[in-house]
């Protein structure tokens, strides 16, 4: 059974500012990981993401809302990644909060 995690990860940064962070994370992510995340499609919206990804043979897609004290994710996981929700939730929220911080890392 598929599962959908929602998080939000607050902020002190403007939102272009954010939305930045996110986009060049996004690049970075295609670099480092393009072997195991592949047709990742990012659809920007002014402050407002939708994404697909293929990860470990797996479709996972979701949005992001960049608002101006935090940033809201929501991600629907297939039926097999759904398994690992709770790791993946935690890994995501780590990664969001580093992303996030002021000032740039």
């Amino acid at each position: 059974m598929a599962r959908t995690i929602r998080l939000s990860v607050p902020h002190n940064l403007t939102q272009q500012e954010a939305r930045t962070r996110i986009q060049n994370g996004i690049a970075k992510l295609r670099q480092q990981h393009g072997n195991k995340a592949s047709n990742i499609i990012e659809t920007w919206t002014q402050d407002h993401l939708d994404f697909e990804v293929t990860a470990m043979g797996q479709h996972v897609r979701g949005q992001v809302e960049v608002r101006p004290q935090d940033v809201e994710l929501q991600l629907e996981l297939p039926w097999m990644l759904a398994m690992l929700a709770g790791r993946i939730q935690k890994e995501v929220e780590t990664e969001g909060r580093k992303l996030l911080e002021s000032p740039p890392r």
